[in-house]
Order: structure tokens, then sequence, then C-alpha cells
């Protein structure tokens, strides 16, 4: 059960090195709040703009957005100016989650870095897994899908009502492959978060192995 709490103890060292958590926790709840304010009321503007000026109210929410991050991450630098120095305006943010993530890591009485290899091992056996996926993407299984979402329509346009039935396989298969890709942007979003937990435990485990440069 040792690495099951010691990984529920790096998820929450995770969780605080979120940049929006950072912000608030920097002192920056005021620009914060304001920002989101703003991102919600163009977000809500631009809704309205949507039948007549689609594209345009798509491209602003955008910009808007854009906006709003490079405020947050040059908002963030100049509270690491001394170790930032240097870097260019969009890696700081991936650094500045690194310095917070080792900050927590350091204070925190059950992690060191003599046990990072250890948690890099298991999470590279936890995630090991039967590839279903595989199954979609075999050949064989393709020509089977595709025969018989042919012999469907094929049946379908030998009835009276031809339009409809393949109005609606059409909206089913719409929504099985929309209901797909959400669940595998959900599972990846979670591969990213560990990914990114692993490489912030290995900069720490070589900052640990290397001898400490004066100022």
């Amino acid at each position: 059960m040792q690495h099951i709490q010691l990984w529920g103890e790096i998820y929450e060292i995770y969780k605080k090195s979120n940049r929006n958590y950072i912000l608030k926790n920097n002192g920056h709840k005021a620009l914060f709040y304001s920002c989101l304010a703003i991102y919600i009321a163009i977000t809500i503007a631009a809704s309205f703009l949507k039948d007549t000026y689609f594209f345009t109210s798509i491209v602003l929410i955008f910009l808007t957005a854009m906006a709003i991050s490079i405020i947050f991450i040059y908002t963030l630098s100049k509270d690491y100016t001394d170790e930032l120095k240097g870097h260019p305006l969009f890696s700081k943010s991936k650094y500045i989650k690194f310095i917070e993530f080792k900050k927590h890591f350091d204070n925190n009485k059950k992690l060191s870095p003599e046990i990072i290899p250890a948690l890099l091992e298991w999470e590279e056996i936890r995630n090991q897994r039967f590839d279903t996926v595989n199954f979609f993407t075999n050949p064989v299984t393709l020509i089977i899908l595709s025969a018989f979402l042919s012999q469907l329509f094929t049946s379908f346009s030998t009835t009276g009502k031809s339009i409809e039935f393949v109005v609606i396989a059409a909206y089913l298969f719409m929504a099985v492959m929309f209901i797909s890709w959400t669940a595998y942007d959900f599972l990846s979003s979670n591969k990213k978060r560990n990914f990114e937990i692993c490489r912030l435990l290995r900069w720490i485990q070589i900052e640990s192995k290397s001898p400490s440069v004066d100022k």
C-alpha cells in the first residue's frame, strides 16, 4: 500500500503546481478572477454573434484566451525572476510548475529523492495494459465493419423510409464517435498528467544528484 499512498501525495502536490493555484496562492487572486470574468463576458457576447459572425466570434474567444494566458505567464514570471532569467516567455510556465512542485515535494515528509526510482517504476508498470484500441484498427475489423455499414445502408435504401433511417443511423454513428472521442480525450489527459509528473520527478532526481551552484 505504500506506493499507492505516495502516489496519492504526489497527485495532491501536482494540483498545487497548477498555474491557477499558483496565481491565487502568490497573491494574484484579483487578477485571476478579473481575467476569468472578462473571458466569460467575451464568450457570452461572442455567442450572440455566432449566427452572423461565426468565424469572428471564434477568433475573438481564441485571442482572449491567448491574451489571458500570456498575462498569467508574465505575471508569474515576475515572481521567479532569478530562477527564470534568460528563458523564453512560453517556456517559463513549465519551469514555474517545476519550482512549485519541487517546493511542495521537499516539504513533504513522506517523499524524498531516494524513492523516485521506485515511484517511476511503479508508474511504468501501472501503465502497462492490453491495448484494446488495436482491435478497432485491425484491417480485418475495419473490413467487417465497412461491410456491415454498407449492408445496413443498402437495406435501408430498399425500404420506403430510407432517408429517415439513413439520417438516424448517421446521427447514432456521430454520437458514438463523439462519445469515443470524449473518452479518449479524458484518458489522454490522465496520461499527460502522469507524463508531466514523471518528468518533474526525474528533474528532482537529477537535481538531487547534481552539485549545488553558487549564485
